[in-house]
């Protein structure tokens, strides 16, 4: 993600660029860069707060020129866009298999507009956001899985070594009853 981030911030121009991804019905951030202020890095959001909040609640990308004076977001964050001197953002859905995951979003310190190429570069980058946290949950699903089929074949093989033993036992005892040794060589063996 930090990767992703640094690159997009580059790839926009922009001055802070931000990871969030849905936790449950909020949008958490997971990576931030370029911020001043570490509450930036901690910023949870519901459906409609904010520009990522706002794609969250319509799956849509969303560019707005100046921040504190839009009249399509919600201002519950308007100190920290105050301290963080953001002007300018755009954030675009993150999806995997067409369903919303998180929200990939930049920030401009300046007065400025995002054109449509910027918005056709940002949405290129989010599929492919999306498709390397895609990857990166199915390796942690892998490997739990085979964590998993680690400790169960353990314990299968524990007990696999207690029927050999209990079968091996077993053919003794026949064997000791097959050549008449009686009750005294049963006793022995066991």
């Amino acid at each position: 993600l930090f990767a992703i981030s640094q690159e997009t911030k580059r790839l926009l121009s922009a001055d802070i660029c931000g990871v969030f991804l849905l936790d449950q019905d909020h949008m958490v951030m997971r990576d931030c860069t370029g911020n001043q202020t570490r509450n930036m890095a901690k910023i949870r959001l519901e459906r409609g707060q904010g520009l990522a909040g706002r794609v969250f609640e319509t799956g849509l990308h969303c560019v707005v020129d100046d921040y504190l004076t839009s009249d399509i977001l919600t201002q519950e964050n308007a100190e920290l866009v105050r301290a963080e001197r953001i002007r300018s953002a755009l954030g675009v859905p993150l999806r995997v298999n067409k369903e919303l995951i998180g929200v990939l979003q930049v920030w401009r310190r300046r007065k400025s507009t995002f054109t449509e190429a910027d918005v056709r570069r940002i949405l290129t980058l989010a599929s492919l956001t999306a498709i390397a946290i895609n990857n990166a949950k199915l390796y942690e699903d892998q490997k739990s899985v085979v964590e998993q089929l680690t400790v169960v074949n353990a314990k299968l093989q524990g007990q696999i070594d207690v029927i050999r033993e209990s079968a091996e036992l077993s053919d003794e005892v026949l064997e000791v009853l097959l050549d008449g040794d009686g009750l005294p060589a049963i006793a022995r063996i066991a």
